[in-house]
């Protein structure tokens, strides 16, 4: 049985699973993904984007997919996964330096 490890209303981690709540892009239905298929992770700060802001739902200037979250204007930073299949996609957890580290923790590098 694996643990919770973290879980807000953008995403879950547990040490086998990561959900990101807003996926798809239709309804924005939650997606669980095993930790096997993460390859890395990193975290940007809105400074590094070109508005600088998060960006909306959707893609956003390096074609990275952001999931769907309405509070993401009150965010500073994102956190980006990258899968086996090169897919990347954005999210923005309410503590993200306590996921970065709980990635790190479950054995995610960060790129």
């Amino acid at each position: 049985m694996s643990r919770i490890l973290y879980q807000d209303r953008v995403c879950g981690l547990t040490d086998e699973t990561l959900v990101l709540h807003g996926f798809t892009k239709i309804l924005g239905r939650p997606r669980r993904i095993e930790l096997s298929h993460v390859v890395s992770f990193v975290m940007r700060s809105a400074d590094e984007f070109p508005n600088g802001s998060l960006p909306k739902w959707g893609v956003d200037d390096r074609g990275v997919w952001y999931t769907r979250d309405p509070r993401r204007w009150r965010r500073q930073h994102s956190i980006e996964i990258t899968f086996d299949n090169n897919e990347r996609v954005g999210f923005t957890p309410a503590h993200p330096s306590r996921f970065r580290d709980l990635l790190k923790q479950v054995g995610v590098n960060e790129a």
